[in-house]
């Protein structure tokens, strides 16, 4: 079991917990998506920088379904920092 965090707002929870995952909102640090983590503490810290809120949503996964995922997991800075700079450069 993997356990991933995301911060939110309160009145977004109900709508979350009932799969209403809007892909395509946000405008994160790499552009729109749905954004996790493995830190409950970095979750509360982006509720509430983004929204003042204190509202983290735990997403449990089996380790079965994680790996049939194809997700983009970047556990660094420098990859963070790296990836940003590959997708915001023209052509």
């Amino acid at each position: 079991m993997i356990i991933f965090y995301h911060g939110c707002r309160q009145e977004d929870l109900d709508k979350l917990i009932a799969g209403q995952l809007e892909v395509s909102l946000g405008g994160g640090e790499l552009g729109r998506g749905f954004y996790t983590t493995l830190s409950f503490y970095t979750a509360k810290e982006c509720a509430w920088h983004k929204y003042k809120s204190l509202t983290v949503l735990e997403i449990a996964i089996s380790d079965q379904d994680f790996y049939d995922l194809d997700p983009l997991i970047l556990t660094t800075p420098a990859q963070t920092y790296a990836y940003r700079r590959q997708i915001k450069t023209p052509g």
